[in-house]
């Protein structure tokens, strides 16, 4: 990822912040921020729905039912996903060489990593 480039998360957080308390289908939701990455300079960014479904697992979103969330800025909390410390987090990143451990993948291709599964092929750093 480029510097200065916003986080497909950002980006995310960025579409559902400016519509608090709608019910959004998680399609229009990728296409914008796909739309919003490229035109920062970025490639096409990889799984952008699974870094919806990985702000809703960290209680940024909430999920309605399937493929549908919402942002309510009055229920946001921060779920430490398996309780990894930073110290932890930053060790199975260097480890792993800020690589997804399953695609092989990392920022500069459009991958956001996150620590947030104990079994590799479940995500040891997973692909968002």
């Amino acid at each position: 990822m480029k510097k200065g480039m916003k986080s497909i998360s950002e980006l995310i957080m960025e579409y559902f912040s400016a519509r608090p308390m709608q019910e959004l289908s998680h399609n229009p939701v990728v296409d914008w921020v796909t739309e919003q990455y490229i035109a920062q300079g970025g490639t096409t960014p990889r799984d952008p729905w699974r870094a919806i479904r990985s702000l809703y697992q960290s209680g940024k979103l909430i999920q309605v039912r399937p493929g549908i969330y919402k942002f309510d800025p009055d229920a946001v909390t921060d779920v430490a996903a398996n309780n990894f410390s930073e110290e932890v987090r930053r060790q199975v990143l260097e480890r792993d060489g800020y690589r997804c451990v399953v695609c092989g993948r990392g920022r500069e291709h459009g991958v956001e990593l996150c620590v947030d599964h104990k079994k590799p092929g479940h995500g040891v750093v997973t692909t968002q």
